[in-house]
C-alpha cells in the first residue's frame, strides 16, 4: 500500500499500516480518500441543498423568530428552490427534446 505523505508518516514513525489497530485503519483510510481529492458529484449537491432547504422550513415553521432571522431563511429556502431549479435545467431540457423527437416518430 503506497500513499506518498501517509505512507512517510507512519515510516517516520516506525509502523506499518498492518500494525495499526481497525480505529487508526479507519482514520488512514478516510485521510487517504482526503487526500486523492475526492469530486463533489452532482448528487452530493443535492443531498446537501435538500438537507439545508429542511432544516430552514422546519425552523421557519416551529421556531419563534425574529424578523431579521425570518427574512434570512425565506431568502435561503428561496434561494435553494431556485439553486436547485438550476441545476434540474439539463435534465428538463433532454426530457424536452427527447418528448418534442418522439412526437415526430
Amino acid at each position: 500500500m503506497k500513499d506518498n505523505p501517509l505512507q512517510t508518516l507512519l515510516g517516520k514513525l516506525g509502523v506499518s499500516y498492518e500494525e495499526l489497530t481497525e480505529e487508526e485503519r479507519t482514520t488512514f483510510n478516510s485521510w487517504r480518500k482526503a487526500l486523492s481529492g475526492r469530486r463533489i458529484t452532482d448528487e452530493d449537491v443535492t443531498q446537501f441543498l435538500d438537507t439545508q432547504y429542511h432544516d430552514a422550513v422546519k425552523k421557519l415553521s416551529s421556531l419563534k423568530l425574529k424578523e431579521r432571522e425570518d427574512t434570512f431563511l425565506k431568502m435561503k429556502v428561496d434561494f435553494i428552490i431556485q439553486l436547485k431549479g438550476f441545476l434540474e435545467l439539463p435534465t428538463k431540457e433532454k426530457e424536452m427534446i427527447e418528448r418534442q423527437i418522439n412526437t415526430h416518430n
